[in-house]
């Protein structure tokens, strides 16, 4: 792994982490607030996946477990940021609790078939492959 890689890691982190512990010392009680503070912790958790995502093609004996982990939890997260950003610009445009609630409902079924093809694809290959040698290869799809 870069130490390029190491260190903008580090520095993204600690800039989300700082704007989400400023954002919870107020009391917010918008729903945009909260799918903000959402997609702050969200985007934290994506770069620690991420992060272990890049543990392809080295040799300690745990790496190809970070490497699998890391990259089975990119793909089945990655339409959460988008969605969540979604209801976000949803809600400030419309201020329809409501409305933005059952737009996530739906949008949720989005991430259940997406979780369920990756899944799949564990077996077929189709998004990636981690071969005996602990190297990513992205699959066709």
């Amino acid at each position: 792994m870069e130490v390029v890689n190491i260190v903008l890691f580090a520095y993204s982190f600690i800039l989300l982490l700082t704007i989400w512990v400023s954002t919870g010392r107020s009391k917010y009680k918008h729903m945009s607030d909260k799918v903000f503070k959402m997609i702050l912790k969200m985007t934290m958790l994506l770069l620690v996946v991420d992060l272990l995502a890049r543990f392809s093609g080295m040799s300690h004996p745990l790496y190809p477990l970070f490497a699998q982990v890391g990259n089975f939890a990119s793909f089945a997260k990655s339409p959460i940021i988008p969605i969540l950003w979604f209801l976000y610009i949803d809600y400030r445009v419309y201020s329809d609790t409501d409305k933005t609630k059952k737009i996530a409902k739906k949008l949720s079924i989005i991430c259940i078939l997406n979780v369920i093809f990756v899944v799949i694809s564990l077996n077929t290959g189709w998004l990636y492959t981690i071969d005996a040698n602990n190297i990513y290869t992205r699959g066709p799809l």
